[in-house]
């Protein structure tokens, strides 16, 4: 790769912010780091494999926030198996759950690095908030519940449509048994499948408390069929 086609994503804003804050300059060496860092001096991180660990901590963080609440339903928790390769966990965990209603959790491509075009993804950005996908793969009536409740928490969040199936396991939880009332909330990432994967931990913050509130208002009495 010709040095006019690399970057170094350091977590920065502007040019005072790397020489004056970070105190890096023109010529400064680098090694790579595999381990769980800060990104900057924000709330960028950096770590292997966020896709999709952090997907799954966002379920952990959910539970321990709605233990001692109350809510209409039971909550069923999963790390499912095998989604990059025919989301075969989420196919046999949602058939055994056999749940009413289903959310998915997994990291979009976010759309503010240098090797990423706008008009190809759409405009997904880093503390931008919880991403909320709608299209055929989502019930409307649901995705519809996710958007009205970050209204009320006067929340940030960004839309992502998607006109097929979704490449998560949103797809698989849709069609289980007689079907799903399935929703799909992306947690922006840079640089997926890479060793050097980045999120953002306020989008993080905002993803488990905009979840807790969507559950908290979830009845037994509730339909998700649309009309």
């Amino acid at each position: 790769m010709k040095l006019d086609q690399q970057f170094i994503d350091i977590g920065a804003t502007s040019r005072d912010e790397v020489i004056k804050e970070l105190g890096i300059d023109i010529g400064d060496p680098i090694i790579f780091e595999h381990s769980y860092s800060p990104l900057g001096k924000g709330d960028l991180v950096v770590s292997r494999c966020f896709d999709d660990k952090i997907g799954t901590f966002i379920i952990a963080e959910v539970l321990r926030k709605l233990k001692g609440t109350e809510f209409g339903g039971s909550v069923h928790a999963v790390s499912t198996t095998q989604e990059e390769i025919g989301t075969r966990g989420a196919i046999t965990s949602s058939y055994s759950v056999n749940p009413q209603v289903g959310i998915a959790y997994d990291v979009t491509f976010a759309s503010d690095s240098p090797d990423m075009k706008e008009s190809d993804i759409g405009i997904i950005k880093m503390g931008g908030g919880p991403v909320i996908v709608r299209g055929p793969n989502i019930n409307p009536i649901l995705f519809d519940l996710f958007v009205n409740t970050a209204k009320e928490l006067d929340m940030p969040y960004q839309l992502l449509a998607a006109p097929r199936a979704t490449g998560t396991d949103a797809r698989s939880i849709q069609m289980t048994r007689s079907g799903v009332a399935t929703a799909l909330i992306g947690i922006p990432n840079r640089y997926m499948h890479s060793m050097s994967e980045v999120v953002n931990l306020f989008d993080v913050d905002m993803i488990v408390r905009l979840s807790v509130a969507v559950i908290q208002k979830i009845t037994k009495e509730m339909s998700f069929i649309p009309k």
